[in-house]
């Protein structure tokens, strides 16, 4: 936010405007979202477009669940490549949308680690999904032919191929300094992907090569949503408190913890009921129909796309009115949207708000803390005056 109480400057508008491009020309981030030079209208334009990006390929998933669930119920006239063509256009977005932030890291002038990792970085997501694009084209092969029998430990080898790519490209990141003074310098990131691992975990069991129950082969996602219900049930408490104790002026930070909560609640209950009825159907415990298992998807991604929607037009309009309360400037209101949009448009919503409600979770119980320690102390001196 603007300085508190500071006069309002002869000319607004080349002021903002200056101010804009200082601190385009000192944040790299910034400089590649708005190089030097591109009028403030396209920090709007560059919002707009990433919006619509992710609402688009929530909405092609949700597409693509829609008619899996119809032709599961008896639709044959869908072929399965209809079926998985939304998936293969949500995939081509991925794709495009990775080579257009390439190309901006490769105009960028940030350091040469930084560039280097943030590279990589883009080249793990275009590799990624180039292979999750022909692990679909082969099980649509497998689904489409009868006579294929191509086992799923084959079919699943552009997993492989993007976990082997994944190790390679990591030791090729610049090491950076860590946030702990006394810690040595580190790669970002991580060389493993655990999803990989669990995809290699689930093609074993479809070509039975054990005789695990489903139940219990699912355990890496139980335990995720064991860990996903204790956050919740603790996010509960911890957001009474967010919504007591939180200083005026703070609506912005309070809408943000009710968006991160909506989305842990909708992705937990609906992944455990998803789960659930999957692998009774496997198992073959009770009789589970289709829609038990697709509708609760079906809700997951709806919820999160109304979240998102939320996180990207509400709250921008919330904090801004946060920044203009306590700047008491209102002819800088034009500049701390933009700035709050450029802000939202870096980051994508699911990952940023799960890790933004624990940065108020512990912000929080920080408050609670010192409102306790405040109140025992003088309780004590009462005590001792007493």
């Amino acid at each position: 936010p603007p300085p508190l109480h500071s006069p309002p400057p002869e000319l607004p508008t080349q002021a903002a405007e200056a101010r804009m491009e200082a601190a385009v020309a000192a944040d790299p981030a910034r400089r590649r979202m708005r190089p030097a030079g591109t009028p403030q209208i396209s920090v709007r334009m560059a919002h707009c477009l990433i919006i619509t990006t992710n609402v688009v390929q929530l909405l092609l998933i949700v597409i693509f669940l829609v008619l899996l669930l119809a032709h599961l119920d008896g639709l044959e006239s869908l072929s399965w490549a209809a079926i998985l063509a939304p998936l293969w256009a949500a995939d081509a977005i991925t794709l495009v949308t990775g080579a257009v932030e390439v190309g901006r890291l490769l105009r960028a002038g940030s350091t040469e680690h930084t560039r280097r990792n943030l590279l990589i970085t883009q080249l793990n997501r275009v590799k990624g999904t180039a292979c999750t694009a022909v692990f679909k084209v082969l099980v649509c092969q497998r689904l489409t032919d009868p006579a294929n029998n191509m086992p799923a430990r084959v079919i699943c080898i552009p997993f492989y191929v993007c976990a082997l790519g994944r190790v390679v490209l990591h030791y090729f990141k610049e090491k950076v300094p860590a946030p702990e003074p006394t810690s040595p310098p580190k790669r970002p990131g991580t060389p493993v992907n655990p999803l990989h691992l669990f995809v290699l975990l689930i093609a074993v069991r479809v070509d039975g090569l054990n005789d695990i129950s489903w139940a219990a082969t699912f355990w890496p996602t139980w335990m995720l949503l064991g860990v996903m219900a204790i956050s919740l049930v603790a996010a509960g408490f911890l957001g009474v408190g967010i919504l007591v104790t939180g200083e005026p002026r703070e609506h912005g930070q309070r809408a943000l913890f009710l968006i991160c909560y909506g989305v842990l609640l909708t992705v937990t209950v609906c992944g455990f009921a998803f789960q659930l009825n999957l692998t009774r159907r496997l198992d073959g415990i009770g009789a589970v129909s289709n829609a038990a298992i697709i509708v609760p998807l079906i809700c997951a991604y709806s919820g999160v796309l109304v979240f998102y929607l939320a996180f990207t037009f509400v709250l921008p309009r919330v904090v801004e009115h946060d920044i203009a309360a306590m700047s008491d400037r209102l002819d800088e209101e034009e500049e701390a949207r933009d700035g709050v949009l450029e802000a939202v448009s870096q980051q994508l919503a699911p990952p940023f708000l799960v890790q933004q409600s624990s940065t108020l979770f512990a912000r929080v119980n920080s408050t609670m803390m010192k409102a306790f320690l405040a109140g025992s102390q003088g309780s004590a001196r009462g005590g001792a005056g007493g």
